[in-house]
């Protein structure tokens, strides 16, 4: 990121190989640029790339394939019914409680970092926490 970012405002040699990749690809440039979010109007200055959900989603469905897979030896298709994800700070009371319900048994990969759950029965369902931050759920 701090490439990509140095690379737009300037601050790092094009022949590096993000300033590479950049310039010989426009669609990644302009994916990332669409994203970008500059707010100047605070000291200092905020800058954030935002990819778009369905990269995101992209990331989520992999990373839930490989749990189901490690757990419970599944191999599920690559159109799951539904994947979500949300900041926990914005789910409300029921939402909160049945992410953590005690149905799921959570593997904590690394304390406060990453963790996720694999239930199977009628639907599979993995659901993530990253960083107690952002809460993913994939489900087929």
């Amino acid at each position: 990121m701090a490439s990509f970012l140095g690379f737009l405002t300037g601050e790092s040699d094009t022949s590096s190989r993000i300033g590479q990749v950049l310039l010989s690809n426009g669609k990644i440039e302009d994916q990332l640029i669409a994203g970008l979010s500059i707010e100047d109007n605070v000291s200092p200055l905020r800058i954030s790339v935002t990819p778009a959900n369905t990269d995101i989603d992209v990331v989520l469905l992999k990373n839930a394939k490989a749990h189901a897979y490690l757990d419970a030896e599944m191999q599920l298709p690559n159109e799951p019914q539904s994947i979500c994800h949300v900041q926990l700070d914005q789910l409300n009371t029921e939402s909160h409680l049945r992410l953590f319900a005690n149905s799921f048994d959570w593997k904590v990969v690394q304390k406060n970092i990453y963790r996720y759950s694999v239930l199977t029965g009628k639907q599979t369902i993995v659901r993530t926490v990253i960083h107690e931050h952002l809460a993913t759920e994939v489900i087929w």
